[in-house]
């Protein structure tokens, strides 16, 4: 445990930090604390909530993550009517910077809580990251992305099937000719074996669909851009 000004964060190995506070699991608790496994980090990464659970979760969808801290450290800070503390959430940490993140349904914020966020987001500034309040998501992104996670885990291609997938998605998009999932599936000989494999492409973004819209057969897969070059 160290303690000090906040300029001195950005000179501290944040990288295996446990977090601040232990986590508790108890009968009868409103809260649902747990862990989940984050493959871009390849370690189990701690939540309180079911809210935070889906940040870990899209987290890890995004595969920017080289580090996830959960309640990475204790801000403590003077504000109306005295000296306050404050726990962020998370902190990312990715080749393209640090993000300091908290996690609050919208609509459940009082004005406690917009001072805590505050004080994070004047330290992001100070420290050069960035910071963020997340407050939900949308419905149909979220549905969409929790089936594909059924699908993240490495998986065996005894068939060959992705690299078939791939280039017969490649070529329909040379052609600008549209993809569905359905139709995709298909150009396999066991189209029920396909399936599965191509939710497997789509959350390891090689191949892309629109999230907003309902996932179905009808839904236009694309090779995504990581994957074309």
């Amino acid at each position: 445990m160290r303690a000090g000004p906040v300029a001195g964060l950005n000179t501290v190995p944040l990288t295996g930090c446990v977090p601040w506070r232990g986590f508790t699991w108890r009968r009868g608790q409103f809260h649902r604390p747990g862990l989940e496994l984050v493959l871009s980090t390849g370690r189990q990464h701690a939540f309180e909530s079911h809210r935070e659970d889906q940040f870990v979760v899209m987290a890890d969808f995004a595969g920017e993550a080289e580090e996830m801290l959960s309640q990475p450290f204790l801000l403590e800070f003077e504000g109306e009517g005295g000296w306050r503390e404050h726990i962020p959430d998370f902190l990312l940490i990715s080749g393209r910077g640090r993000w300091l993140v908290d996690v609050r349904p919208a609509g459940r914020m009082d004005d406690d809580d917009l001072m805590k966020f505050a004080a994070s987001s004047e330290v992001a500034l100070a420290l050069g990251w960035g910071y963020a309040v997340v407050t939900g998501w949308r419905t149909l992104t979220w549905r969409n992305v929790d089936l594909l996670y059924s699908r993240r885990r490495p998986m065996q291609d005894r068939l060959g099937l992705k690299p078939r997938l791939l280039q017969t998605a490649r070529a329909a998009q040379a052609l600008s000719q549209p993809l569905t999932f359905r139709a995709l599936a298909d150009t396999c000989e066991f189209p029920a074996l396909a399936r599965p494999v191509i939710l497997h492409l789509l959350w390891h973004r090689q191949l892309s669909v629109d999230l907003a819209a309902p996932f179905g057969d009808g839904s236009v897969v694309r090779v995504a851009r990581e994957a074309v070059r």
